[in-house]
């Protein structure tokens, strides 16, 4: 399970979920709080009715190529520019007068029953976008909240085997200074092999970067820095 905050967050776990769900079939959920209204359409033909909509449909369209379920919930995206975008306690203020974020995402976690779970980092979420660390936030706080429905339920919690943060660790991120701050204790190979796909787990997943076509100019930044992706840095957060 894969849990992020808006529709293309898996590229950032894309070798692994190509690894998992493509090479080796097994079953995989990824779980997005947005739809991602507040991001840019980049496609000259706009995007269609609403973006959030476009959005949605390319997600759903990426899901499927990594053979993965896909749940998608509808709690607001803050609008670009960056310098616009509320503190991760102001937006996680915004999420939970429309809904309850904690007990949705627990319910994700019972109901699919990952044995790895992936997200973010809550203190630099990848791209220090505050959703990003909000969602990695509640997904702490619902790994929780469903051991103890589970334990009250049915006397013994279930509990993923693994939780990993993704960490950006990469070198010019470092050199910035924008980097996540906490250190990683694993790595992923991106170069082994995806067979029967006949490419790597990078390459499989930056072709499925492609379908993300609103999101044009950012993903063709991740592409391009296929040289540097070696390499994906990881936090085991549990056990």
């Amino acid at each position: 399970m894969f849990v992020g905050a808006h529709p293309d967050d898996e590229t950032l776990a894309g070798p692994i979920l190509a690894r998992a769900c493509l090479a080796e079939g097994r079953p995989c959920r990824i779980v997005l709080l947005t739809r991602g209204e507040g991001g840019r359409c980049d496609r000259i033909s706009g995007c269609g009715p609403d973006l959030a909509q476009f959005r949605a449909r390319e997600m759903e369209r990426t899901a499927n190529g990594y053979g993965a379920e896909l749940v998608m919930f509808n709690y607001p995206n803050a609008k670009l520019p960056w310098s616009s975008f509320p503190s991760v306690a102001e937006v996680r203020e915004i999420w939970e007068k429309v809904g309850d974020p904690v007990r949705e995402v627990a319910a994700q976690i019972r109901s699919f029953r990952p044995t790895v779970l992936l997200t973010f980092d809550p203190e630099g979420g990848f791209t220090e976008h505050p959703e990003h660390r909000l969602s990695a936030l509640l997904t702490d706080l619902a790994l929780e909240l469903a051991a103890r429905e589970e334990a009250t339920e049915l006397g013994s919690p279930h509990a993923p085997e693994r939780v990993y943060r993704v960490l950006n660790r990469y070198w010019l991120p470092r050199l910035l200074g924008s980097a996540d701050p906490t250190t990683p204790n694993e790595v992923f190979d991106t170069h082994v092999s995806c067979l029967p796909y006949r490419a790597t787990c990078l390459d499989a997943a930056l072709h499925l970067t492609r379908l993300h076509e609103s999101q044009k100019k950012d993903m063709e930044l991740v592409r391009s820095l296929r040289p540097q992706m070696g390499w994906l840095y990881l936090r085991l957060h549990r056990p």
